[in-house]
């Protein structure tokens, strides 16, 4: 099946664009910490870590259902780094 795609379109190349090129296009991966809001009547709400990965404003989040612990997210991160050539930013 993969064999009739050229192995230069199966993935994209540096800077990074979606298929329109357009700046807004850009891939990012993202990796957020902890972070607590306020809910209902005031209480205070964990927002779990998670992946994320933007391909133009769509975002894609891997992990924030607490399933993966801090450690596993690191790793994941760190090897969807080097599969996909972008370095991971981290939001806090």
């Amino acid at each position: 099946m993969f064999d009739s795609v050229p192995t230069s379109n199966r993935y994209p190349s540096p800077p990074y664009f979606v298929e329109g090129g357009d700046s807004r296009d850009t891939l990012k991966l993202e990796r957020t910490q902890t972070t607590y809001k306020k809910g209902y009547k005031g209480r205070m709400i964990e927002v779990k870590p998670q992946i994320n990965i933007w391909a133009g404003t769509k975002k894609f989040g891997i992990g924030g259902d607490g399933l993966l612990s801090e450690i596993e997210l690191d790793w994941l991160a760190n090897e969807l780094s080097d599969w996909l050539g972008l370095p991971v930013i981290k939001e806090r």
